[in-house]
């Protein structure tokens, strides 16, 4: 009988504490269920409430100032498909409004913004400031740009005194415009001290056949191909009947301005009858141009014949 009593009690501890262990999984698992309905809600919450945040967020438009009637702004003397150089002055033209400086809250004022290569911005919104959206605040009329060979896009539009457009508002038509490549301004590399081209055939003064060899020489700088980017080197170009040409622009070519990019140090030429001029300038290869002030020109006399056109191999 004490053995069956020990065993019944043997149970009871035993059953009780599966109950316990059951009640504590319960209790686990309402917890668990408890925090992930939290973390639940909160994500709810903050998706649902972060659009009114970011609303709430937002700076309203700034006021916009009324323009006056038939008010417009332009170009001067800068047409639609023109092909200009690459620095150039630009002047502004306003009708119907005033101008006033950037902070003058004055009616019916303004100043003018020059887009280039650009679109209008929103117009409900301040003229953003950078390369392409150029700011007058200063209440200019004229201004000196540079701009890339290639084709651009110009266009005006007036600003308030807080550089917002009126309403409605006033900008001008689109302006097209090429940028001719021989006007771009090159960077120039400086030629070593003492270095000099010069002709060593003819001399100055000489009478020539019709037919002739000219020959280049070189000082204290080597000789390279175009397209070759070597430091203190370069290649001949002859002048013929030409004055020097501008030393921050690509040398010309045509037939008095002639380029031996292969390096050549003598050509052969042929002159019509008559009083001719011959000049050798070393240049680069674009980007950069590198330029010797020629220390000898060769004046030469052909001799009287049949005449010819100008022309070389």
């Amino acid at each position: 009988m004490t053995e069956r009593l020990t065993d019944f009690g043997a149970i009871i501890r035993y059953g009780n504490l599966f109950a316990l262990e059951a009640h504590v999984s319960v209790i686990a698992e309402l917890l668990m269920y408890r925090f992930f309905f939290r973390v639940c809600l909160i994500i709810f919450a903050t998706i649902t409430l972060d659009p009114h945040i970011e609303a709430g967020a937002q700076q309203p438009a700034p006021a916009r100032k009324p323009s006056a009637p038939n008010a417009r702004v332009f170009f001067i003397d800068l047409k639609d498909g023109a092909t200009i150089p690459s620095k150039i002055k630009l002047r502004f033209g306003v009708e119907n409004m005033e101008i006033a400086a950037a902070g003058v809250a004055t009616p019916n004022t303004g100043h003018h913004h020059l887009l280039i290569d650009t679109s209008l911005p929103p117009l409900d919104q301040p003229i953003p400031s950078d390369f392409n959206h150029i700011h007058f605040g200063g209440g200019q009329t004229e201004a000196e740009i540079t701009l890339p060979a290639g084709e651009h896009t110009l266009q005006l539009l007036f600003g308030d005194q807080a550089h917002t457009p009126h309403q409605p508002p006033v900008f001008s038509e689109v302006i097209h415009v090429k940028v001719d490549p021989v006007t771009v301004e090159k960077t120039r590399t400086p030629a070593p001290a003492g270095a000099s081209v010069f002709l060593i055939e003819p001399a100055d003064g000489a009478t020539v056949a019709r037919k002739m060899t000219v020959k280049f020489g070189l000082s204290g700088m080597e000789l390279s191909p175009a397209g070759t980017s070597k430091p203190n080197s370069g290649h001949h170009h002859l002048l013929i009947d030409a004055p020097l040409p501008a030393f921050d622009r690509e040398i010309p070519s045509d037939l008095n301005h002639v380029h031996f990019g292969r390096a050549q140090t003598d050509t052969e030429v042929t002159l019509t009858p008559g009083d001719h001029t011959l000049q050798l300038l070393l240049g680069r290869t674009p980007p950069s141009i590198s330029f010797i002030r020629p220390t000898a020109s060769a004046f030469t006399r052909t001799q009287r014949s049949g005449s010819a056109c100008a022309a070389w191999a």
